[in-house]
């Protein structure tokens, strides 16, 4: 009787295990190298951490970072430093399986040797995607860090991966070790889209580490994914940059011979010194040009000789406006006569022919802050 009583008693108490075992799977972080106590790294447990998904904005906005890790210096002269190939995620399998919860504790070595403690914690990244970890860690010396996130993407693709980081960087998805630069010895900046990448996703959610580390000065990274889509619209902004940066270095010039050098009268047209860049940068616009003397009183000729100022104004694509500005300076006709004689070449043979037909030169003075009348009058 006794056993007969016992036995619902010893089924209820089996069926709580089950439940509590069940239970306890769910919340037990994934701490095995072959992805944990209760199944594969994609259980649940494992898929603790920020995700981004595959088709919004390309800068991956959210992490689960850990450090920072002493980066000591090599002895090799302009080797990285030493934490930047000790792998520090040993306990969770190395870098290429590890995947980072906030329930992990990471014991490593402090360059003092006594025994500490790392724990991954959720950071955001800048509005503009850079993760600042300098002003995370308020540790400008040298040290390394990693940062975990999931991507999930919709169906197995090649996704294409911008980053940006400051200093050394390497970057694992999926388990793959798919970019890995140990950066500049004396530091380098953080820029946006430095390197460009590709890297496969599998269906769902794919593991995505970073390891950065930091020599001297900034200490950052963006890492950026994009589809197909997404790639053009990035590519495009690229090309974009690109002709903007390069049409920084476009000026205006005076359709005529002799440069900045000009006439009495009426005031030279300018034109673009590369007219189909411009055209690519701000579209068909049409300047405004105003003419101002010496005294900056607005003018419509130069009356005499002189310094004058062109400045050149027009609204651009994005709503805002272009400026320029440039100084002119009218001389004699027979000054200007004698530029228009020079030779157009730069040998050593037509510097000295230019410096002698200068030389000759008998205009009147052209007044001026540099040459009194008196020396300009010599010859």
């Amino acid at each position: 009787m006794q056993v007969q009583n016992l036995l619902p008693r010893l089924r209820l108490a089996s069926r709580l295990v089950t439940v509590a075992f069940l239970l306890i799977s769910q919340f037990v972080p994934d701490r095995s190298a072959a992805g944990g106590w209760f199944g594969r790294a994609g259980d649940r447990a494992a898929m603790e951490g920020p995700v981004h998904r595959l088709g919004t904005a390309p800068a991956i906005g959210e992490w689960m970072l850990l450090g920072p890790l002493p980066n000591p210096k090599a002895e090799q002269p302009l080797a990285p430093g030493l934490g930047y190939d000790k792998d520090y995620l040993t306990p969770l399998g190395g870098e290429a399986r590890a995947r980072l919860t906030a329930a992990d504790r990471i014991p490593f070595a402090g360059e003092d040797a006594t025994t500490r403690t790392a724990t991954p914690r959720r950071a955001a990244a800048k509005p503009h995607g850079v993760v600042d970890l300098n002003d995370i860690y308020d540790m400008p010396g040298r040290a390394v860090a990693y940062a975990f996130a999931w991507v999930d993407s919709p169906t197995s693709q090649t996704a294409n991966w911008y980053l940006g980081s400051g200093d050394g960087v390497k970057v694992w998805v999926d388990g793959k070790l798919v970019h890995a630069h140990s950066g500049n010895p004396f530091g380098q900046s953080c820029i946006p889209r430095q390197v460009q990448f590709s890297a496969g996703l599998r269906k769902g959610r794919n593991p995505v580490l970073v390891k950065v580390d930091n020599a001297n000065g900034d200490w950052a990274f963006i890492l950026e994914v994009a589809d197909s889509a997404g790639a053009r619209d990035i590519q495009t902004e690229l090309d974009h940059a690109k002709i903007h940066k390069d049409f920084q270095g476009d000026e205006l010039l005076a359709d005529s011979p002799t440069g900045f050098v000009m006439r009495p009268g009426p005031f030279p047209p300018l034109q673009w010194k590369d007219a189909p860049l411009a055209e690519k940068a701000l579209g068909r616009i049409r300047l405004k040009i105003r003419w101002f003397d010496a005294r900056l009183n607005e003018v419509r000729r130069a009356d005499g000789p002189g310094r004058y100022a062109a400045y050149a104004e027009a609204p651009t694509r994005g709503g805002g406006r272009l400026r320029r500005a440039m100084t002119f300076f009218c001389a004699p006709p027979a000054f200007v006569d004698a530029l228009e004689a020079l030779p157009t070449t730069t040998t050593k043979a037509t510097i000295w022919a230019t410096t002698t037909t200068l030389a000759q030169f008998n205009g009147d003075y052209i007044p001026n802050p540099m040459i009194p009348r008196q020396v300009w009058e010599e010859q």
